[in-house]
């Protein structure tokens, strides 16, 4: 196996079953580029983290992910579990239903654009996330981390896995109804930045999330600093109203509203009740319940874009 051959990880089920219907397209495209690879297909949730690894241990590289942006997630997890390497590169063909990480990078791009960030042609480093929680569990994040209402949602969408496509829809719908804000607690460097009911917070790399929304608008994903928002508790009916200044980022204008800019934060749930718990999520995918530190990795996600696309 030589050092320039790129570990392709594909994930079938990414964007319910997108990846899978385009492969005749994907594959054709990827005949056509002259680079060395190897084809590597998911099976279930985090498996792409085990492929990637072994991958690593095997002395892979370069990785490129074929999936959503939790499958890009768990391919750089598993890449660095092995200990990191400058000499690592992932890129990526986002096939999800957000694809909120790519966003930030190319906002239109055809399957063969996206497929020449394996020529290696456009090389940038970016921040990594790295987020700790209650037991010692860890993971990297390559564009947020949430806690509150959308890690209710992720875990809410579980429920509806088998609708398919409007899985996350209806997860939002469920969380919308049923969920309670949390007393909370987020600090940084001992200072106490928020306490009370917290309805969401996000510490974010890049700009976009939950398919295109701007929570934290002002974020640039190379300043070696997080980006995190954080809402107080809002009503149902504030919620709603308030669904296109999410999209628009004016959001953070809401007297609710809260932006800080920093190295690492705290969140800690200082509810007692089971239903009010402070639940996680990582690049749409769940993560668990808090406590949570969220910090920055101390070495930089080295990424190979694509040449072409807007």
């Amino acid at each position: 196996m030589s050092s320039n051959t790129w570990a392709i990880i594909i994930n079938p089920q990414s964007g319910a079953g997108k990846t899978k219907k385009k492969w005749q397209q994907i594959n054709a495209e990827l005949q056509a580029i002259e680079v060395d690879y190897t084809l590597h297909w998911t099976e279930s949730t985090e498996h792409a983290i085990e492929i990637a690894r072994q991958c690593s241990a095997q002395g892979y590289t370069k990785f490129f992910a074929v999936g959503g942006d939790g499958t890009i997630q768990e391919v750089v997890n598993g890449a660095l579990a092995q200990g990191y390497s400058d000499e690592f590169i992932f890129g990526a063909l986002p096939m999800g239903t957000g694809n909120d990480w790519m966003r930030q990078y190319v906002s239109k791009a055809s399957i063969a654009d996206y497929l020449s960030a394996l020529k290696g042609k456009n090389l940038f480093e970016q921040d990594l996330g790295l987020v700790h929680s209650e037991g010692g569990k860890s993971r990297y994040f390559i564009n947020f981390f949430g806690a509150g209402f959308d890690g209710q949602v992720i875990l809410e969408s579980v429920k509806y896995k088998k609708w398919g496509a409007v899985a996350y829809e209806m997860g939002l719908l469920s969380a919308l109804w049923n969920y309670k804000s949390p007393m909370a607690k987020i600090s940084n460097n001992d200072q106490i930045l928020y306490q009370g009911r917290l309805y969401m917070m996000i510490a974010s790399i890049g700009r976009y999330a939950g398919g295109g929304m701007q929570l934290c608008p002002a974020a640039v994903n190379n300043d070696g600093l997080l980006d995190l928002t954080h809402i107080e508790h809002l009503g149902k009916l504030n919620v709603i109203a308030n669904t296109r200044r999410l999209k628009t980022g004016s959001i953070i204008h809401h007297s609710k509203v809260h932006t800080h800019k920093g190295k690492s934060f705290i969140i800690e749930n200082k509810s007692t009740l089971e239903q009010t718990a402070l639940r996680g999520e990582i690049d749409g995918e769940y993560f668990g319940d808090g406590p949570f530190t969220v910090t920055l990795a101390p070495f930089p996600l080295r990424l190979s874009l694509p040449v072409s696309g807007s």
